[in-house]
């Protein structure tokens, strides 16, 4: 008796799952990022922004560094000073006023005579005194518009300073009259008697925005 034939039954297959199931796997792209969704721009790497090293900064030997997250990216797990890294304009100021300083203050102290005759001369004439005056002004004005800068280290203190006094002198030379010049600078300051203080402070502050100039790096 010949056996009929057996149905093969094929196989079943589930129905898609709107809420769950293999076949609602988000698409993902070759990055391994979800399909249609934007990347935080907070992550990088796979990092946070909280969970990003922040630079901390600590007082060692009487001076402030930077450490933490900038020390990796300088390629070194230590601090790097704050002195190290400045603005280019303080930069070109401090070397400016540093090779100023220094050359013209090595000057004065070879020719002590002629500069006390010609600062005497100077403040007896009251047409000169009014144009040396304008021309302090005139540079006092353009380094304190352009570089007042009162934090980030001791370099770009100085050179807002140094920029502060020419501005005041400046003005001392216009307003004053030359009678009243004569009396500040030779009475009052004693620039005669204490010509080689007042020089010797000259080269000390030149000789130091020159160095910590050319030792800083432009950030």
């Amino acid at each position: 008796m010949p056996v009929p034939p057996q149905r093969q039954e094929k196989p079943k297959t589930h129905p898609r799952n709107p809420i769950r199931g293999a076949n609602n796997a988000p698409h993902k792209t070759r990055m391994g990022h979800p399909a249609g969704r934007k990347r935080d721009p907070s992550t990088t790497l796979g990092m946070t922004a909280l969970e990003k090293p922040k630079p901390s900064i600590v007082w060692w030997g009487g001076q402030r560094y930077i450490g933490g997250g900038a020390g990796r990216l300088n390629g070194n797990s230590g601090f790097v000073g704050l002195e190290d890294t400045m603005l280019p304009r303080t930069i070109f100021l401090s070397r400016l006023l540093g090779l100023y300083c220094v050359l013209v203050g090595l000057a004065m102290l070879a020719h002590r005579q002629a500069t006390l005759e010609m600062v005497k001369a100077l403040l007896h004439n009251a047409p000169l005194l009014y144009v040396v005056g304008v021309i302090a002004l005139g540079i006092g004005l353009a380094m304190v518009l352009g570089h007042n800068v009162w934090h980030g280290g001791v370099l770009p203190v100085v050179v807002t300073l140094v920029g502060w006094l020419s501005l005041i002198k400046g003005l001392h030379f216009l307003f004053l009259p030359s009678d009243a010049a004569v009396r500040f600078f030779l009475g009052v300051l004693h620039y005669e008697q204490l010509f080689y203080v007042y020089v010797a402070i000259d080269i000390i502050i030149g000789a130091y925005l020159t160095y910590a100039g050319f030792r800083a790096k432009a950030r």
